[in-house]
């Protein structure tokens, strides 16, 4: 481990060890701000919720949040705890049920508002999603049952969304564990180590899905941070959550793999956490010059370490850290680190 200091925000924190990789010239020394030393056992497989913004498509209700628009087979509802029963037709799955109807599944659970945050993901990818239970696009399918969830909490869905966000970000800014393998426990170290590799002050996440990470970094009232994501309907969710919680966060839709209408070098620090895996790998050159475009001091790339693409959450290449490393090669007037950690890290630095 070595230790390394953020000049212009914070106190120096544990960071891990990075693999250099001259591109050209030499590199800036690295920065942190905050980081865990926690590593995972498993290389950080367990995978982010982010995947429902690249299978499926979300469409905006009246509230403001998103809903299902290609989800015509499948229903969910909630069920009170009284009344948990498991009838003739019904199929118990974990922490849901399920009903044929019409040719329709019916899912119910009996979440309650107070207790659901992002590790819903992992309960409907292990008990439905693996065990191929629903029907149709296995993405579209998670999607479809994770909005409904969530907006069957309550009768105004905008307030199930607010719970949400508070539940899952109370849970983030928990004390660091050990312990659980749900998206919690996952991404919280991931958050606080990117949160140290952040120099400058503007600051953009691409593909931040709900939006947490950019929600976390915009407690500090010296960072300008911009959070994005692919499909509209995401962001406007995450632009309103932000606005309820009294942040100066702001969201746009992005895609990432055209040219964005920002101006080059519009941002000091540009991450980009547990996305690129759901990209088809084609698109990885195309990828990383947009983001190197975008920023005038560093990248900042996570993935989960994987041997095969986990088809649950929506993945479609896998990386190791000589993958990490390929992906820095012919990128020129940039400095690569790769570190495992919690997954696979990529930081590439602006030469002088």
């Amino acid at each position: 481990m070595s230790t390394v200091t953020r000049q212009d925000a914070g106190p120096a924190w544990a960071l891990p060890e990075f693999l250099d990789l001259d591109l050209g010239g030499t590199g800036i020394p690295g920065e942190g701000r905050d980081a865990s030393s926690d590593v995972d056992g498993a290389g950080g497989l367990a995978p982010r919720s982010a995947t429902r913004t690249v299978g499926g498509r979300r469409a905006v209700g009246s509230a403001g949040v998103p809903i299902p628009d290609t989800a015509a087979q499948i229903v969910v509802r909630r069920l009170p705890a009284s009344a948990r029963s498991y009838g003739a037709h019904e199929q118990h799955a974990g922490r849901f049920l399920l009903r044929r109807e019409g040719g329709r599944t019916v899912v119910l659970h009996t979440f309650r508002v107070t207790e659901v945050d992002d590790d819903l993901g992992d309960a409907i990818a292990h008990d439905l999603i693996r065990p191929g239970l629903l029907p149709g696009d296995p993405c579209t399918a998670f999607e479809a049952v994770f909005v409904g969830v969530v907006a069957s909490l309550h009768e105004d869905p905008a307030v199930a969304w607010r719970a949400f966000y508070a539940n899952t970000i109370r849970a983030l800014l928990r004390p660091p564990t050990r312990q659980g393998t749900g998206a919690v426990a996952t991404f919280a170290p991931i958050y606080r180590l990117a949160a140290g590799l952040v120099v400058g002050h503007r600051v953009l996440d691409v593909g931040s899905c709900f939006g947490f990470f950019p929600l976390l970094l915009g407690r500090d009232p010296s960072l300008r941070v911009t959070g994005s994501d692919l499909l509209p309907g995401t962001a406007a969710l995450a632009s309103r959550m932000a606005a309820d919680r009294g942040s100066s966060v702001r969201f746009e839709p992005l895609d990432i793999t055209t040219r964005t209408p920002h101006r080059a070098g519009a941002f000091d620090t540009v991450t980009m956490l547990h996305v690129l895996e759901h990209l088809p790998a084609r698109m990885n050159r195309l990828v990383l010059h947009e983001l190197t475009r975008l920023a005038a001091r560093r990248v900042v790339v996570a993935v989960p370490l994987e041997r095969t693409p986990d088809p649950a959450y929506g993945h479609r290449q896998a990386f190791d850290a000589d993958g990490l490393l390929a992906l820095a090669r012919g990128l020129r007037g940039w400095h690569a680190r790769t570190a495992t950690m919690r997954g696979g890290w990529l930081v590439l630095d602006r030469k002088d």
